[in-house]
């Protein structure tokens, strides 16, 4: 099963990090990426790849409807609307960054404190996602991130791994990609419910 993730809030000026992950099962994802493509295309039409944050903000495909809130709302709950009764879970972990700064170091370390937030929720997700998820392979695939990142959580994911005989559920993680959420639907879906 494809796990779809992404994150808001990894700024250092944001108060919490929230990183979700959308399970999409089945014949779910090429209904939701069908119903994604001929929303988009009703009158007014939709720019895609979606972008949740540009749309809240007005900016950059989304900058010639930057004086009309009401109608960029609108193309959110669009939006929003084309999951409804497709087999989607939904998981999220949220990290108050000041509960952190006063425990992280103690968890793990990170020069970046940026990435020490995201790095922290990363495997409470994957956790929540093994104890929720049943039985199902699980295939992550996040959103495109700076290639610290990538490469942190690759380490991560790989020490995850080596847990398989303590704890069984590790075995269905089959698998860790980033890509840019321009080309995934269920990428862009992911960014919605996260923002």
């Amino acid at each position: 099963m494809k796990v779809y993730g992404d994150e808001s809030g990894k700024h250092l000026g944001a108060d919490t990090l929230s990183i979700c992950a959308l399970l999409i099962k089945g014949k779910a994802h090429k209904l939701l990426d069908k119903r994604w493509r001929i929303e988009a295309a009703k009158t007014p039409q939709i720019p895609l790849p979606f972008h949740m944050s540009d749309c809240v903000a007005g900016t950059k495909s989304f900058a010639h409807l930057a004086c009309d809130v009401d109608v960029r709302e609108s193309m959110q709950r669009r939006m929003i609307r084309q999951m409804k009764g497709l087999d989607i879970e939904g998981s999220a972990c949220v990290i108050k960054r000041a509960e952190l700064e006063k425990y992280g170091e103690r968890i793990l370390v990170s020069e970046n404190k940026t990435y020490g937030t995201w790095l922290h929720a990363f495997p409470l997700l994957i956790l929540r996602l093994l104890l929720k998820t049943g039985d199902d392979p699980l295939d992550l695939v996040f959103d495109r991130n700076d290639k610290e990142i990538r490469e942190k959580a690759h380490e991560m994911f790989d020490r995850i791994l080596t847990f398989k005989d303590r704890l069984p559920a590790v075995n269905r993680l089959k698998g860790l990609s980033f890509v840019p959420k321009d080309d995934i639907v269920g990428l862009q879906a992911a960014d919605i419910v996260v923002n």
